[in-house]
């Protein structure tokens, strides 16, 4: 099964500049308090979901993709979001026949992702 997303937007950059306007006085370190707890929760979590795939623990899988999900939407990153999106669907239907296809494009996707925000806030 071939997964995709798209590479070139990852992050919602209308997101992000709210984020760093909600911050108003220092915006640059209330957006990189921000991204900092996002990537270790995120961490958490796709270490979470990898071991809840494996042991096809759909109730879980369904409450961390959740999480997951709406973490990244409230930071904007969008196609994390929608990847989390499809898995907790998957996991709802306790259907296991492309989790873990889409695990691994999650996992890509999120690395990537990963790797905007660390420059972001550099």
């Amino acid at each position: 099964m071939n997964i995709s997303y798209n590479r070139n937007k990852l992050l919602n950059r209308e997101t992000i500049k709210s984020l760093k306007e909600l911050g108003s006085v220092d915006g640059k370190l209330f957006l990189n308090e921000i991204m900092k707890l996002y990537i270790c929760e995120a961490d958490k979590l796709l270490t979470q979901m990898e071991s809840q795939i494996n042991k096809k623990n759909f109730d879980d899988l369904k409450i961390s993709s959740h999480t997951l999900k709406g973490a990244s939407a409230n930071i904007g990153a969008v196609e994390v979001s929608a990847l989390s999106s499809r898995i907790e669907e998957l996991s709802k239907k306790t259907d296991d026949s492309n989790l873990q296809d889409l695990y691994n494009a999650l996992n890509e996707c999120y690395k990537l992702t990963k790797k905007e925000l660390e420059n972001l806030i550099s």
